[in-house]
């Protein structure tokens, strides 16, 4: 006489893992799926920060505490001198028209 066994079959561990890891795949490829689109749609959404004409030119430091920063601001440049009293416009530059050498106008 022959005692039937009622668990069947016992499965392999590495079948467990393997679907664990198709799993962790099929999880990670939506992620980065859905990352991508978000990034793509980025400039589309409402809300979206726009993008602004604003640049560095040039930052000269003074002392351990002041010191100049030369800003592009769309069609005109800004020079501004910052410290511990704060921020301060100094010169402003339409269109570009800072003179590329020192001041040669001063009187002397």
């Amino acid at each position: 006489m022959g005692l039937s066994r009622s668990g069947g079959t016992p499965r392999s561990q590495s079948s467990g893992w393997g679907r664990y890891f198709l799993s962790l795949l099929v999880v990670g490829g939506v992620m980065v799926g859905v990352l991508m689109v978000l990034r793509r749609l980025r400039g589309q959404l409402v809300g979206a920060p726009q993008q602004h004409n604003l640049r560095l030119l040039g930052r000269l430091p003074l002392d351990q505490r002041n010191s100049l920063t030369l800003i592009s601001v769309k069609d005109e440049e800004l020079l501004v001198g910052h410290g511990p009293e704060g921020v301060r416009l100094l010169r402003r530059y339409p269109n570009g028209a800072r003179a590329s050498g020192p001041d040669t106008t001063a009187k002397g």
